[in-house]
């Protein structure tokens, strides 16, 4: 479920709040009310509201076990990635080939440069395809963009940090890939 503000032209931003259902395996589930706000090309939880699903009390127990930084991370990475986002408040549309083939040619800023949102969604974009067909992920960033392994570490540790990368995606060295809900 979610409800929109209409985005201010004036300061770049839009808000709107996106329920998640917590199904802790112990206690009754939990609804999540997360109010977003996108500012830029950024997605930002700005509010949490916590309500029980079988009308009774939140208990402090409850709150104090929730994972909240996963669950933001893993709800801001939906969003992104499935495209949900009501129309007007998306923040970035999905990569095509040609932006992904545009922007990796350039390798990023050099050293001492920011990395934009932009190079960010990239480094996020080549993760995820790596993770998904297998790949060794670090390495297949570096040689996509043309850059060292920990530089290429560097800038998906940054990926992640900014929410384009969230808890699903893991890949540990000399494991199988595992995918986390």
């Amino acid at each position: 479920m979610s409800t929109q503000t209409q985005p201010d032209p004036q300061r770049d931003t839009s808000t709107f709040t996106a329920d998640v259902v917590w199904q802790d395996p112990t206690d009754p589930g939990l609804v999540i009310a997360i109010e977003w706000k996108i500012q830029g090309e950024t997605l930002i939880a700005e509010a949490i509201g916590i309500r029980s699903n079988a009308n009774e009390g939140v208990a402090a127990r409850q709150v104090h076990r929730l994972p909240l930084g996963r669950i933001i991370n893993s709800e801001r990475a939906r969003l992104l990635e499935e495209g949900t986002l009501l129309s007007g408040f998306q923040p970035s549309k999905p990569l095509s080939d040609g932006e992904v083939d545009d922007l990796a040619s350039t390798g990023g800023p050099d050293q001492g440069r920011h990395l934009t949102d932009g190079d960010l969604r990239l480094v996020a974009h080549l993760y995820i395809k790596a993770y998904r067909d297998g790949d060794p992920v670090q390495r297949s960033v570096a040689n996509r963009l043309g850059v060292s392994i920990p530089t290429a570490a560097r800038r998906i540790g940054l990926a992640r940090e900014k929410g384009f990368i969230d808890q699903r995606y893991t890949q540990t060295r000399g494991r199988a890939r595992s995918l986390k809900a």
